[in-house]
């Protein structure tokens, strides 16, 4: 037999593990756990920490919506009491006609009534808002700036709204595909921003990323893209790591211009992903031959290992040592799911 303050702690553990999306599901936790027993949904509501992660997938219909769904996202909020918020804003979007010349077209960035509605309740809390990743364009939906004094990580599609966000703690963000750095470009809230993740880059984007993010200790990008434009030289003393794709050896020029005109002194550490062959070692060396960092180290993150790795490998490393002090392989396998 447990005490009642032992069982208590126990509950209490349990529901910190619990999945935390808003959801109208009451089979999921943590609105399961207000339906078990009397000191169960007493615990539940004690308990701001389950309360604290919310995921809200707008339903893009044209009508308001009907009380439940508000009231149930007032009702979260409430529960989580004054904890920093982990934030996730999916949006369906419906289609609405925009005239483009002669013809129609249909556009998917405007918020819903509905949708609307959702994002006044969230907006209503912004000052809580601690880790955010928002899935829709807030230029075509709301005119106010957002204050969010405790932001510290942020992933949003479009760089040239981030300027909406009052957000002096920002520290990391995520930008998606959407980045072009097209237009006039953001000037508040980027001084302190440290750690950078673009889904795609090119060596302009990468070039612009590191002169308006001039405290920058690192960059991740996940995909190498064209440019027509030519990259401009760059200076920052404060990057210390990248992580970047393998080169495409059919494309050698992208990944080549990133690295012309580069001059960072601090950057020691070069992680690139994927198994190498020669091909790929040949163009990382071309690119390191032609800037001015100070790359010490060359990591290979490999998830997938050739078969053929081992018998390359000395060739691979020896050949990459002409041109820095350290070259590691860390394999890194797919998790099973």
């Amino acid at each position: 037999m447990y005490s009642c303050s032992a069982l208590t702690t126990s509950q209490t553990s349990i529901f910190l593990c619990g999945e935390k999306s808003i959801s109208a599901n009451f089979a999921n936790p943590p609105l399961l756990f207000t339906q078990v027993c009397h000191l169960w949904r007493f615990i539940a509501h004690s308990t701001p920490g389950i309360w604290s992660s919310i995921q809200v997938a707008f339903p893009g219909c044209a009508e308001p919506l009907k009380p439940f769904l508000p009231s149930l996202l007032h009702f979260w909020l409430t529960c989580s009491g004054s904890q920093p918020l982990t934030l996730r804003i999916l949006s369906k979007r419906i289609p609405y006609p925009v005239r483009v010349g002669c013809r129609e077209v249909l556009c998917r960035d405007k918020f819903s009534e509905a949708d609307s509605q959702l994002f006044e309740i969230l907006h209503s809390e912004s000052k809580r808002w601690e880790t955010v990743a928002v899935m829709s364009h807030l230029h075509e939906n709301w005119s106010h700036n957002i204050d969010t004094p405790k932001l510290r990580s942020l992933e949003y599609p479009y760089v040239e709204d981030l300027g909406r966000f009052d957000a002096p703690n920002l520290s990391r963000l995520h930008i998606g595909p959407m980045c072009r750095f097209n237009g006039p470009l953001p000037t508040r809230n980027l001084n302190n921003i440290g750690h950078l993740y673009l889904q795609e880059g090119s060596s302009t984007i990468i070039h612009t990323s590191l002169a308006i993010f001039p405290r920058l200790e690192s960059i991740v990008v996940q995909r190498i893209i064209p440019d027509d434009r030519t990259g401009t030289s760059v200076t920052r003393s404060c990057l210390e790591s990248m992580i970047l794709p393998l080169p495409d050896p059919n494309h050698r020029d992208r990944f080549i211009q990133i690295f012309d005109g580069f001059y960072v002194p601090m950057l020691q550490k070069l992680t690139l992903m994927e198994t190498p062959t020669m091909l790929h070692v040949d163009c990382i060396a071309a690119a390191l031959a032609v800037t001015s960092c100070n790359v010490q180290r060359v990591h290979f993150q490999v998830t997938t290992p050739s078969s053929d790795w081992e018998v390359d490998m000395h060739t691979i490393v020896d050949q990459l040592l002409s041109v820095v002090g350290e070259v590691e392989v860390i394999c890194c396998p797919v998790p099973c799911k």
